[in-house]
């Protein structure tokens, strides 16, 4: 009584497979069987789904998907995909000058050349070389300052512990008085 009222299905087969949840790694790749497959950066850390078919593994993340072929007989292996791997160096060039730099030579430019000499031939690491002239810049008179960082580039001193004890002796009369108008040891009552 049914039969006449049921309609045919059409002639497709789903295709089979395994459905796994898994975690994107540090790396940008997940796991399968010891096997690692690739996916896109912007997926990092993120729970994705992993169908595994007899001959691909497909990975979906919020409506988007990436198709893989299933490696089968290796262990260990990874599949990667280029458009996967952002490029190498994206970061700023060595040719640019730091932050540092830029903020030396818009304070002093007239030190520019002795940051020169300073990058090339100094004894810290140049960041915290820097930093440290950059500071001395900031807090020091610049008339004691250029002073010093003039006799230091001429005698080729790079150390600027050494360049800011030699402002440190040039202002220590002005800031630093230990004797008042008379010659008298000036003493501090509290």
């Amino acid at each position: 009584m049914e039969k006449p009222c049921l309609k045919s299905l059409p002639v497709w087969v789903p295709e089979v497979y395994r459905l796994y949840q898994r975690t994107v790694d540090v790396e940008g790749y997940v796991s399968l069987h010891t096997n690692r497959y690739s996916v896109p950066a912007a997926w990092l850390g993120r729970s994705v789904e992993v169908r595994e078919a007899q001959d691909r593994v497909e990975l979906t993340y919020g409506g988007k998907s990436v198709s893989h072929v299933r490696v089968i007989d290796a262990m260990g292996q990874r599949v990667t995909t280029k458009e996967h791997r952002p490029p190498r160096w994206t970061g700023p060039k060595k040719t640019d000058p730091s932050p540092e730099e830029k903020t030396v030579s818009q304070l002093a430019p007239d030190l520019l050349d002795y940051v020169a000499a300073l990058k090339k031939r100094g004894r810290k690491q140049t960041t915290l070389a820097l930093r440290q002239l950059l500071r001395m810049i900031r807090e020091y008179p610049k008339g004691p300052l250029r002073e010093a960082i003039a006799e230091a580039d001429r005698y080729g001193l790079f150390d600027l512990d050494r360049v800011e004890r030699m402002v440190l002796r040039r202002i220590a009369h002005d800031y630093f008085r230990l004797k008042d108008d008379d010659g008298r040891k000036v003493t501090n009552d509290r």
